[in-house]
């Protein structure tokens, strides 16, 4: 999976409740307008699911919006169902929990 032009890129480490370790990478595209009023992004994690559909939002931003959101709602998903998620193995913080509200900028 590759998502073409991408803006952001981050990876991570999931650890499944069973001590299964797999490697993700989040990509988020460059998003595009498609015509007045609807626009695009691509998004996708690497050894998660893949590149996911494009999302739509009215404009640009509305799209990287949500799919900042779509990320960050796959890996709550993976956390209630007893996964963990640290940073990756090659990152500073490695072995550190990754708070994922934080990460997203979502208050406490």
């Amino acid at each position: 999976m590759s998502v073409p032009l991408p803006i952001a890129t981050t990876k991570f480490v999931l650890v499944s409740p069973d001590g299964r370790r797999t490697p993700i990478t989040v990509q988020i595209g460059w998003p595009y307008a498609v015509e007045a009023n609807r626009a695009c992004c691509p998004v996708g994690i690497e050894g998660l699911d893949g590149a996911y559909p494009d999302m739509e939002g009215a404009d640009t931003l509305q799209a990287l919006c949500l799919a900042a959101s779509l990320v960050r709602s796959r890996l709550l998903d993976h956390l209630e169902r007893g996964y963990t998620l640290y940073y990756a193995d090659d990152d500073e913080d490695a072995g550190i929990a990754v708070d994922v509200d934080s990460h997203f900028g979502i208050a406490p």
